[in-house]
């Protein structure tokens, strides 16, 4: 299967979320689209013997067209978007 990776995260971190479009060129053409984010919700959330998944990895929608994939990073987020067919 030839596949890609792409590393999102929001640079700056503010309160929005970002839409992300990411444009597909050339002979790659995804069936498969997978998404999973850390996104706590809160800059000074972390995981602690009481509350072992305030941050975790969750799965997330990315829509997918023929040459398009959009997204939405929630705020304070850190995403990977897996590309294959």
């Amino acid at each position: 299967a030839v596949g890609a990776a792409v590393k999102f995260s929001d640079p700056v971190p503010t309160a929005q979320p970002i839409e992300v479009k990411l444009t597909l060129t050339g002979k790659f053409t995804p069936t498969k689209t997978t998404l999973q984010l850390v996104a706590p919700d809160d800059l000074s959330a972390r995981n602690t013997m009481e509350q072992r998944n305030a941050v975790r990895v969750t799965e997330a929608k990315a829509e997918r067209t023929a040459n398009e994939v959009r997204l939405t990073l929630p705020r304070w987020s850190v995403g990977v978007l897996e590309l294959s067919n």
